[in-house]
């Protein structure tokens, strides 16, 4: 009799075993899972940190020549203003030039008359 209720414990203890182990595996294919899942985790973070950095690069430099184009556009502007300027001064220049001009043509038909 005891060697049979030995037998039944015996078979209990091997089917709990048994079922232990098949635990453990579950947990272990778990456990495997869940660091392939964070590894690959971690490796898109580093793609999307290189990314980021990337794109923060090329706006910097985006930046740069805009405000390198605005100083170009500013230079250019004043350029503009200074030959408006000259052309203002050379049109003064040339009307009295020719006002000058018309007063001696006047000035030297009048000495002409008064010398007939």
């Amino acid at each position: 009799l005891r060697a049979a209720q030995r037998e039944k414990e015996v078979k209990l203890l091997d089917k709990e075993r048994a079922e232990l182990e098949r635990g453990a595996a579950v947990l272990r294919e778990a456990r495997l899972q869940a660091e392939a899942e964070m590894a690959a985790a971690r490796q898109a973070s580093q793609h999307a940190q290189q990314a980021l950095a990337k794109a923060e690069s090329r706006e910097e430099e985006t930046r740069h020549r805009v405000a390198s184009t605005e100083e170009q556009l500013a230079g250019a502007r004043r350029e503009i203003q200074g030959m408006q300027k000259d052309r203002e001064r050379n049109e003064a220049h040339i009307k009295r030039a020719i006002s000058d001009a018309r007063a001696s043509v006047l000035s030297a038909e009048a000495e002409g008359q008064m010398a007939a």
